[in-house]
């Protein structure tokens, strides 16, 4: 089977000084969700051996949620990336709240007008020194908009520790957005934990929502939820994802084999989703 994973982030400059690719934060997070371990791969910092433990796990395409970057411009040093990788990998365009024209900027050039087919979004992780911003704030309406009007599929960290406490993912917040941009297609990442149970009954109700269950799925208390929904009312609504660095393809991947998805919805959690999320041809 042919996999998407919806979250890898590959070793470039602009990530390497950030925690994702610190070894020995990233190995206490795989610890702490997931009793996984991080991969040779981001040990050593290489593109290379990166797409070789893709291939050896089945993973066909890896789709980089571009994260902002204050030292250097990360959407055209992705942009670069994809030049040299374009087989293998897509990218969402970085956006930063802090910088909301230069965003909204960013967006027409690099989807609207290049190459990029969506765009992901950060609210709950600026600079620091910064508060987090909620999902359903109002500053955040013009990205949310000009992803509407174009059909562009949008990406949110949302879940675990980014914010300052658990109300920033109840459900009411992600349903404010829904009704005011009702043909917004519009992905959670990590799952929107810890209110797993809440978001079966809000994908019902919003058919454009997906939740990306990325590595929260693994042993996070409350998973099970997601297992059972995806395996009869939602089974297309939920995507695969391996969190990459912090974990290896791979024990994410075995995981979400032998985790209790019956064998006809695996293959839609594994890649036919993302592929109808991202509007791209199933590979």
């Amino acid at each position: 089977m042919k996999i998407i994973d919806m979250r890898c982030r590959p070793p470039l400059p602009s990530l390497l000084s950030t925690r994702l690719y610190n070894v020995e934060y990233a190995s206490a997070f795989a610890k702490k969700f997931g009793n996984s371990y991080i991969a040779e791969s981001a040990i050593n910092r290489s593109v290379n051996q990166l797409i070789g433990e893709m291939d050896a796990c089945d993973i066909a395409l890896g789709v980089y949620e571009v994260r902002w970057s204050d030292e250097l411009d990360a959407n055209q040093e992705a942009l670069d990336f994809l030049t040299a990788h374009k087989e293998r990998f897509v990218a969402l365009v970085a956006t930063n709240i802090l910088d909301l024209p230069a965003s909204l900027e960013a967006i027409t050039t690099y989807a609207i007008d290049g190459p990029f087919i969506g765009v992901n979004l950060e609210p709950g992780n600026p600079s620091l020194g910064y508060d987090s911003w909620f999902i359903d704030d109002k500053r955040l309406y013009a990205i949310y908009d000009i992803c509407q009007q174009h059909d562009l599929p949008l990406t949110v960290t949302f879940g675990g520790c980014a914010y300052p406490d658990a109300t920033a993912y109840m459900p009411i917040r992600v349903e404010n957005v829904l009704r005011l941009f009702p043909k917004l297609r519009l992905g959670l990442c990590h799952g929107a934990f810890p209110w797993f149970k809440e978001y079966g009954g809000l994908m019902v109700k919003y058919p454009n929502l997906r939740i990306i269950a990325d590595s929260y799925l693994m042993q996070t208390p409350g998973y099970q939820h997601y297992i059972e929904a995806a395996n009869y009312l939602l089974s297309d609504q939920i995507l695969f994802g391996t969190s990459y660095p912090y974990h290896a393809q791979k024990r994410v991947c075995d995981f979400y084999m032998n985790t209790g998805f019956r064998d006809e919805v695996l293959e839609k959690i594994m890649r036919k989703n993302a592929a109808d999320f991202l509007k791209i041809d199933y590979i």
